[in-house]
């Protein structure tokens, strides 16, 4: 359970209930850039299906929605939450609950589907743990990378200075935390993850070589904006000290950026990428874009293997912060904050497999806004190109970038005979006893008068 120091009058929950751990956002062909997005207003003017001009949204890393929100109790009576403690599987206090059997972890005995589509499997192919694996920690030295930071002045500037303090508890913490070292290199029958594989590019738009994605000629949502002349920007930590001698190079995740995958990427640098520092000055001088990815460098996404969440949660309030002192823009913002994926850790979700790559387990997105009455939780199912749907209709683009099978899918609904909807599913999306409906909810739900 972690704790969020925003102001709550203007936090609202919104849950996503499974999301997919893909590649990122498909890219575009540069004959599909008509209009330009310098000389003008960059959109604003714009009509929009909401009264919301700008939009961000921040991503951080590898936490389920039970890993955050396990033992959260809804501030208004009325609101219903589905985790750990209302399922009755923990107590308030973290004690196993009446309930805990249903938490029961398996592994795959038998490997279906021709050994594709695990996620499908039903109980004739599980065995029960009795005893729970060690962690998984391959790769993770005995000393953070990002240790250098302790000795720079000023320290990250991704934090105002009042946060800096957060850095040195968070490296002890995980220094005490790591229980082993394990040998990383991969053995006979053992791959690499293809998504953790660097794009054709650098940050800076310089041909890559070595072990890398060949670059896609997909559309994506930054490609469609700026063919309609709206303004948008990808900001990401450590960008500008990507190859420089700064202790913060390397600290950029180019494999979370999806621009970066684009066969146009070095087109696009110079327009739309940018820095964390350059959105706190944007956000600040009124020139904040219409659309806003935001990435924190590696100190400061939540990962476990190099950050802390009380550092993402920084980082966050730092970005809401600035943007609530901004009384003209916030009248027209929206932030969405979020992570990639569940990184493991359990949840008691219901998991919809839908393709090969998932859906997967609940992650929790988290709505700002003074649109939002605060205080609201959803467990409507979403996934990360509801952010992309959102963004095309509010901006009223005309287009359905977002048409996979994740974002087709039957909505799971519970019902007094699946109380948590646990079903098997087939990777088609067909429920074998969960009640289900035709469409999915693609669009975060947001007050607007």
């Amino acid at each position: 359970m972690t704790s969020w120091r925003a102001r709550k009058s203007v936090v609202a929950m919104v849950l996503v209930a499974a999301v997919s751990a893909r590649g990122g956002v498909p890219a575009a062909h540069a004959a599909d850039r008509r209009e330009s997005e310098s000389g003008s207003d960059g959109g604003r003017q714009r009509q929009t299906a909401t009264p919301i001009k700008h939009v961000i949204i921040i991503v951080g890393e590898n936490r389920s929605f039970d890993h955050l929100y396990a033992t959260y109790v809804p501030k208004r009576k009325q609101e219903k939450v589905l985790n750990l403690l209302s399922e009755g599987i923990v107590n308030a206090d973290g004690s196993p609950g009446r309930n805990f059997a249903r938490a029961h972890q398996f592994r795959i005995a038998s490997p279906p589907n021709g050994g594709k589509f695990f996620i499908s499997s039903d109980l004739a192919n599980k065995q029960l743990y009795s005893v729970l694996p060690p962690p998984d920690v391959g790769g993770v030295g005995p000393v953070s990378p990002y240790a250098g930071i302790l000795g720079i002045p000023g320290g990250d500037p991704g934090l105002p200075p009042e946060d800096q303090f957060l850095f040195a508890t968070a490296i002890a913490d995980y220094l005490d935390a790591l229980p082993f070292k394990l040998d990383s290199k991969c053995g006979p029958g053992q791959y690499w993850q293809a998504v953790n594989v660097d794009p054709a590019f650098t940050p800076k738009g310089l041909v890559q070589t070595g072990l890398v994605v060949p670059p896609t000629t997909q559309r994506s949502i930054g490609d469609v904006l700026s063919a309609h002349g709206i303004s948008w920007k990808y900001y990401g930590g450590g960008f500008n000290a990507d190859g420089t001698a700064s202790p913060f190079n390397g600290s950029y995740c180019n494999i979370c950026n999806p621009f970066e995958y684009e066969s146009i990427y070095p087109s696009l640098v110079a327009d739309h990428m940018r820095d964390v520092t350059d959105l706190f000055a944007d956000l600040k001088n009124g020139t904040l874009p219409a659309v806003s990815y935001v990435k924190p460098d590696g100190t400061m996404d939540g990962h476990p293997a190099s950050s802390k969440w009380t550092l993402f949660e920084a980082f966050a309030e730092n970005i809401i912060q600035l943007a609530q002192s901004n009384k003209e823009l916030w009248a027209e913002t929206a932030i969405f904050v979020t992570v990639d994926e569940g990184g493991g850790y359990y949840d008691s979700g219901f998991i919809q497999p839908v393709d090969f790559f998932g859906t997967g387990p609940r992650i929790p997105m988290i709505a700002v806004s003074p649109f939002s009455t605060g205080g609201r939780v959803s467990h409507a199912y979403n996934e990360h190109s509801s952010f992309v749907k959102f963004v095309e209709r509010n901006w009223k683009l005309g287009t359905t970038l977002a048409t996979g099978a994740a974002t087709i899918s039957p909505i799971p609904i519970r019902t007094a005979r699946t109380p948590t909807c646990r079903a098997t599913c087939r990777p088609s999306g067909t429920c074998s006893i969960c009640s289900t409906s035709a469409t999915i909810a693609g669009t975060i739900a947001i007050r607007t008068a």
